[in-house]
C-alpha cells in the first residue's frame, strides 16, 4: 500500500489536516496522530509501527502525520529512515508564516510548562530549535534530495483558512484521490488552551494511557490559562535575520504566496 508522510511543520495545521483526512475512505490514518516512529520511537521496531494502522479494503494510502519529521536538526536520520522504509512515499509539508509559527511554538511550550514567559528572550538567543524548525528550506531539502520534488507537496496553512477549495485541489491532484472538505473545524483554539505541568514526564512514561488521560483531565478542570506571548519588534527582527537567507530561497523554489505571511512581511519591511 502507498504511504503518505505529513512531516510538519510543527504548529502549521497538521492537526487540522489529520482531522480532514478522517472522513476520506481512501486514506488510512494511524490510530493516533504523531506516531513519530522514525524520530522518537524507532527503537519500538517495525512491528509496532505497522500495528498503528488498520487499513480497510477501500484504503489506497497509509498516512503518518508526525511534525517531528521536519526537525532534521534534531533528527538528522529521519528522512533516510523513511526512504529506506518506502522510497516511493509521498511527502506533504505544510508551512505558515515563519515568525507566527515560532510564536505559536513558544505558546505551545508555555502551556506544556517547558518554559516561562520570563525565559522567552533568553531561550530565543540560546536555543536554535525554534528558529531551525522555521527554516523550511533546510528542513525539506533532505526529502527533496531523496524522494524528488515531484513526490513532495508544499502547502500553506494560511491557504487552508483563506482558500479551502484550492487547498483541497492541491491535495487531490497530488495524491490522485477524490479529496474535498468544505468545513475545517478549528483545532487547538487559544480560548480552550490551559497549562499542563510536567506534560513531557507524564506523556513519555504513560503515553496515551488511561493514567495520562486522567492526569490531563485534572489540569483541564484546574483550567489555568496562559496568555499568548507577544514578541517585540526587536525580537522579531532578530529571528527574521536568522531565517532570511533560508526563507528567501524557499519562497521562489516552491511558489509560496509570501503576501499571506503578514508578520514575516512586516519584519521584511523593517529591515
Amino acid at each position: 500500500m502507498k504511504k503518505i508522510f505529513v512531516i510538519g511543520g510543527m504548529k502549521c495545521g497538521t492537526s487540522s489536516l489529520y482531522q480532514m483526512f478522517k472522513s476520506n475512505d481512501e486514506v488510512c490514518l494511524s490510530k493516533f496522530k504523531e506516531p513519530s516512529f522514525f524520530t522518537k520511537r524507532f527503537q519500538n521496531g517495525m512491528d509496532w509501527y505497522q500495528n498503528q494502522f488498520e487499513p480497510t479494503e477501500k484504503a489506497k494510502y497509509l498516512m503518518d502525520v508526525s511534525p517531528s519529521y521536519s526537525k532534521v536538526h534534531l533528527f538528522p536520520h529521519c528522512a533516510k529512515r523513511i526512504h529506506e522504509y518506502d522510497a516511493d512515499a509521498r511527502i506533504i509539508y505544510i508551512v505558515r508564516d515563519p515568525l507566527e509559527r515560532i510564536v505559536s511554538n513558544i505558546y505551545h511550550d508555555l502551556l506544556r510548562g517547558r518554559l516561562t514567559t520570563k525565559q522567552i528572550v533568553q531561550v530565543l538567543a540560546s536555543d536554535e530549535n525554534y528558529i531551525n524548525t522555521s527554516a523550511y528550506n533546510s528542513q525539506i531539502k533532505p526529502y527533496i534530495d531523496l524522494f524528488g520534488k515531484k513526490n513532495v507537496l508544499i502547502l500553506q496553512f494560511e491557504e487552508l483558512k483563506s482558500n479551502l477549495p484550492e487547498f483541497n485541489k492541491k491535495i487531490s491532484d497530488f495524491l490522485g484521490i477524490d479529496f474535498y472538505v468544505d468545513v475545517v473545524a478549528a483545532q487547538n483554539v487559544s480560548e480552550n488552551r490551559y497549562l499542563i505541568k510536567y506534560y513531557d514526564v507524564i506523556h513519555s512514561r504513560f503515553g496515551n494511557s488511561f493514567i495520562s488521560k486522567m492526569y490531563f483531565l485534572l489540569w483541564r478542570l484546574i483550567n489555568k490559562k496562559v496568555s499568548k506571548p507577544k514578541l517585540s519588534q526587536e525580537e522579531l527582527n532578530f529571528i527574521y535575520n536568522k531565517l532570511q537567507s533560508d526563507i528567501e530561497e524557499f519562497i521562489p523554489k516552491f511558489q509560496i504566496n509570501e503576501s499571506l505571511w503578514k508578520v514575516w512581511s512586516a519584519a521584511k519591511n523593517n529591515e
